[in-house]
């Protein structure tokens, strides 16, 4: 399910476990605040009731079980609406499961009220005439505590609306930012690129014709340059010449491993007209020989893959290797690619890195397709 059909999405990323279970302190001083202020109108309440039988200490000692169960309920609560969040697609969905649960919940802080009140104080639940409470004061009770959860609902869904409004407005600021530093990058890297070419052709002339090698090394370099100076202008290419692209490269990154460096490719044709962000492939691949092939001395595989799967354009690299083994890389690229990603293609669209074994590491990129482009089967 992907995270922009839900409502108010809650994905992992943002509540992991200990978060997810165990709230935040902006959450714990919003539970303080609400229910201290019920306690603080309950107080006045039973003070100002003339008929009150119990006495003062009595009455703080209830209010004080009050709302420790309702802040205990609450909590309950809100573990509830995260897997609603996590789950739900329509927001009349969403609001009849959290009815539901409201009334759950409500029934549920009664009952314990209720047994609470028989176990350790009997006389106190009994009526003004001596009898015994009914049916129909555990359902007013029911029906308060029902309101009561409501409006902790609206008051929690209001602060998740606005926290999500303000995390996308910081997202889009991020991504900006990350847009322009790619565009300066960019600029930088364009100096002057007539120049840059005239010189790797200049290099190129001056080399013996019986120097293959290092020809071929400068031709697949100018073409490297092409490619970044052209494609790089665009939002997106085809994946045929994303592949292009990664051929060059690994053809220029074996002149220099020879043996050490195995590659290995496998393309869906199928999906070699669909829109990639450029050098997304590239960078994946060029991890991959950089940190799992250049670092070890028996050097290693690569081997890349591009598949259309369920409307699902898949782009997964593997190298032999282990995270987190000591290497000087930033994160940079790989960083820039996911922003790239979600620019383009929104939240559904992932890149991810693992460690698939115990020598294997796999870079995996996600991009939805739209149904328009999707070939027919």
């Amino acid at each position: 399910m992907s995270h922009s059909s839900l409502i108010l999405p809650a994905p992992p990323e943002r509540y992991p476990w200990r978060r997810r279970w165990l709230g935040t302190i902006e959450y714990w001083v919003a539970q303080m605040l609400f229910w201290g202020l019920l306690a603080v109108f309950m107080i006045s309440t039973n003070d100002a009731d003339p008929k009150k039988t119990e006495t003062e200490a009595e009455v703080r000692l209830a209010i004080v079980v009050v709302v420790c169960i309702g802040v205990a309920i609450t909590h309950l609560l809100r573990i509830g609406m995260l897997a609603l969040r996590a789950r739900v697609r329509s927001w009349l969905t969403f609001f009849g499961g959290a009815s539901l649960l409201n009334l759950a919940l409500a029934l549920a802080y009664m009952g314990t009220l209720w047994w609470l009140g028989a176990v350790f104080a009997a006389e106190a639940m009994l009526e003004p005439d001596g009898l015994p409470p009914t049916l129909g004061d555990y359902l007013k009770g029911v029906g308060f505590f029902f309101a009561l959860l409501s409006v902790w609902t609206g008051f929690y869904l209001g602060y998740c609306c606005y926290r999500g409004y303000r995390e996308g407005v910081i997202d889009r600021l991020r991504l900006q930012a990350a847009v322009k530093e790619a565009e300066l990058r960019t600029l930088k890297a364009q100096v002057n690129p007539h120049f840059l070419f005239n010189s790797l052709n200049t290099l190129r002339s001056m080399l013996p014709a019986e120097l293959d090698r290092p020809r071929e090394a400068v031709t697949l370099l100018a073409e490297l340059l092409r490619a970044t100076l052209t494609l790089g202008e665009r939002a997106t290419v085809s994946v045929t010449e994303e592949l292009e692209t990664v051929r060059n490269y690994l053809a220029l990154e074996q002149l220099r491993f020879e043996q050490r460096l195995r590659v290995q490719a496998h393309v869906d044709s199928a999906a070699s007209h669909l829109p990639v962000p450029p050098f997304l492939l590239q960078t994946l691949v060029e991890n991959a020989v950089k940190f799992g092939v250049g670092s070890r001395r028996e050097g290693g595989e690569v081997t890349y893959e591009v598949m259309l799967c369920d409307a699902i354009l898949l782009l997964r690299v593997t190298n032999s290797g282990r995270l987190g083994a000591k290497s000087e890389s930033t994160g940079l690229g790989l960083a820039n690619a996911r922003a790239r990603l979600l620019h383009l293609f929104g939240p559904e669209a992932s890149l991810t890195l693992a460690q698939a074994s115990a020598d294997l590491v796999v870079a995996e990129a996600r991009i939805p397709v739209p149904v328009s482009i999707t070939p027919s089967t």
